[in-house]
């Protein structure tokens, strides 16, 4: 069963005390017209219908901040629709791969949960995502648990491409790497660390986070010399010499 990842009261209160990035009306409907064309390409949306009315509304709310939290009942009351329509906006937005859906517990109400869409394309993406962490982090360690039926290589390509794919790509000296090299080298890694560690891994994206830092590093450390003898910065592609 699909857990529901709650922002806290104070978590919330971060995400509104994010600058705005975008204030004006141009500029807004600027954002929103370049996120809707992602979600409309990765969906095939059809514009006018109420279904892409409502997904309009909802990006356009999270212009400023990255992020939106209209009600259910708010949009299928604007939107003169059904809430079960407006679920339908809510998985064909999930189904976009453009933004993450976390909740927040309804002031009004102790128990009904309202959706926070976080657009990944924002320019606050990586700031919400410093605050949301935890979450991130548990959303994460779910996505692995649910692909326990699939072999371990393809679980780990898997996850390995999802993070990837977040507009996180890893550059070193303006060179982008090739992404299957990337995923390669990760998986060789976490497949020794769990064979010589019976306690495994307990959370795997922390460790990747730490193996690409400390890889990083190695790259600084064995550079420094060469360019002190040389006047220049050498390429080094640690993912060919490990």
């Amino acid at each position: 069963m699909t857990k529901f990842h709650i922002i806290e009261k104070q978590q919330f209160t971060k995400l509104q005390e994010l600058e705005r990035t975008a204030t004006y009306t141009y500029q807004r409907a600027k954002v929103a017209n370049y996120i809707y064309t992602d979600v409309e390409a990765a969906i095939g949306l059809r514009p006018g219908t109420k279904l892409s009315q409502i997904i309009q509304r909802i990006i356009y709310l999270a212009t400023d901040r990255g992020y939106s939290y209209p009600g259910r009942e708010t949009l299928a009351e604007q939107f003169s629709v059904s809430t079960r329509t407006v679920d339908k906006a809510i998985k064909a937005l999930k189904e976009s791969g453009v933004v993450d859906v976390f909740y927040r517990y309804n002031p009004r109400s102790n128990s009904a949960k309202t959706c926070v869409f976080i657009f990944r394309t924002h320019a606050n993406y990586a700031a919400i995502k410093r605050i949301l962490r935890k979450q991130y982090e548990e959303k994460f360690e779910e996505e692995l648990r649910q692909t326990s039926t699939e072999s371990k290589a393809d679980a780990i390509k898997q996850i390995a491409t999802s993070i990837l794919r977040k507009k996180q790509d890893l550059k070193i000296n303006k060179r982008l790497h090739n992404v299957s090299k990337i995923i390669e080298y990760l998986a060789l890694k976490i497949e020794n660390i769990q064979q010589n560690n019976p306690g495994g891994i307990t959370a795997l994206s922390s460790y990747i986070d730490k193996t690409i830092s400390q890889e990083l590093r190695k790259v600084q450390s064995q550079k420094r010399p060469a360019a002190q003898a040389t006047g220049s910065i050498p390429i080094f592609n640690w993912l060919e010499t490990q």
